[in-house]
């Protein structure tokens, strides 16, 4: 098992990779398409598909958020709606890969696929604000609580 300290970098190189390759994407979105366009993007997909869990697992090592429950117990249902978009995340992820690999390389369904994927990455953006606003949220009130 990971000691506190090895858990927290390692989130914090998975956040990187992640964020890394999301902005990869975008970058592939924005190029002109080509007939590799499509090939492009479902390899970054795919290199997100195979991050997410391993992000996710670092993430709910010795439980999801539990400091912030430990100190704030009445916040759990807002750590349960993150931990459940976290899978709903990874399942929608796992559509557009699909979609994505069903594909043809033309320019109209590249096009076609581009919005449901702009969702996604703004979805998985949100989601990682939302966690990192309620650990900081519950640090901040922690240190502010004295004695």
């Amino acid at each position: 098992m990971l000691t506190d300290i090895e858990t927290q970098h390692s989130v914090a190189q998975l956040d990187q990779w992640a964020a890394e390759l999301i902005e990869e994407l975008h970058t592939v979105m924005e190029d002109q398409s080509t007939e590799h366009t499509r090939l492009r993007m479902l390899a970054v997909v795919n290199q997100l598909f195979s991050l997410l869990p391993v992000q996710f697992d670092a993430k709910t090592c010795d439980e999801y958020l539990h400091e912030v429950i430990v100190e704030f117990p009445n916040w759990d249902t807002q750590v349960q709606a993150l931990w459940i978009e976290q899978a709903f995340l990874y399942e929608d992820l796992r559509e557009i890969r699909d979609q994505l690999e069903q594909a043809d390389d033309s320019s109209d369904e590249v096009e076609a696929l581009i919005p449901p994927i702009k969702e996604w990455i703004d979805r998985m953006q949100t989601h990682d604000q939302n966690e990192r606003r309620l650990r900081q949220f519950a640090v901040n009130l922690d240190v502010g609580g004295g004695d």
